[in-house]
């Protein structure tokens, strides 16, 4: 009998789902000045705010929000923090390798906060063809979504937010 209910329950709920993680990368939001510590400017406010809206038109949850020990990448994850009522875990930018190592070993959709020159970086050793995404020192617009399931090369998707980035 209890054979029986396990197999009628497989037919009704199905095999199990493969498991996948979505990992989204973006570059902190315009700064106020090129101090090493810098505040997020006024565009940089409204910016980190859009990065919220925009992630909660896309994203019913997020599990993980990480940044960068930076005002400007701690300030450009609040808004999304706030919104899904999830602390900010700082990572280490200067190991990369050993980050995404941590972010492949996880399930369900995480949030990145980064920088320009570590955010294609960390793209790629998460399985981004290389090259494919480039970051001017002006960049602030691109979200990036790898979509990965079970060790296959993760699905790309690049979009824009908020306001243009400035020429």
């Amino acid at each position: 009998m209890k054979a029986l209910i396990v197999i009628l329950l497989m037919l009704v709920v199905g095999p199990a789902a493969t498991a996948q993680t979505s990992i989204f990368l973006v570059r902190h939001a315009e700064r106020a000045d090129d101090s090493a510590d810098s505040a997020l400017s006024a565009a940089g406010k409204i910016r980190a705010a859009a990065l919220a809206q925009t992630l909660r038109g896309q994203v019913f949850q997020f599990d993980h929000i990480f940044s960068t020990n930076t005002r400007r990448t701690r300030d450009t994850a609040a808004p999304t923090a706030t919104d899904y009522r999830l602390p900010v875990t700082l990572y280490d930018p200067r190991d990369l390798p050993g980050f995404a190592r941590q972010l492949q070993a996880m399930d369900g959709t995480i949030l990145v906060v980064g920088h320009s020159n570590t955010t294609p970086e960390l793209a790629e050793l998460l399985g981004a063809q290389p090259g494919l995404i480039q970051m001017a020192h002006n960049t602030y617009d691109l979200l990036i979504r790898l979509d990965m399931r079970d060790g296959t090369r993760p699905k790309l998707v690049i979009q824009h937010y908020g306001a243009p980035s400035p020429e």
